[in-house]
């Protein structure tokens, strides 16, 4: 409302409190190099192009949210697939399908580099 001088909480968090520790994660830094407890950040921001009320985000701790009355109310969208520590890096709205999103996840905290 004033070029982001003031901020108001529009919404709940919409990140993962304190997601499990994946396996793959040495003891030490599981042990002694994660702050407790964790939280992820919304780290990826996709306004739709055909709706202004809706807009798409994706956190770094593996979860993406839509909205479609302007922040009022979140819906978690999360693919069963895509697990915590899987970091949505892009989020893009299509342009042609109010529905559809498209997101380029980042796993190599979990050691996996697949595309």
């Amino acid at each position: 409302m004033n070029g982001g001088k003031n901020w108001d909480q529009i919404s709940e968090d919409l990140t993962q409190y304190n997601p499990p520790v994946p396996a793959n994660l040495d003891e030490n830094t599981a042990k002694y190099g994660l702050a407790s407890p964790r939280k992820g950040v919304i780290y990826a921001i996709a306004p739709s192009p055909l709706d202004a009320n809706m807009i798409w985000v994706g956190t770094d701790d593996g979860w993406i949210h839509v909205t479609t009355d302007d922040g009022t109310k979140w819906k978690n969208v999360t693919p069963k697939q895509l697990t915590p520590w899987s970091k949505v890096g892009i989020i893009d709205a299509s342009h042609f399908d109010k529905q559809t999103v498209y997101a380029a996840i980042d796993r190599h905290r979990l050691e996996d580099i697949k595309p």
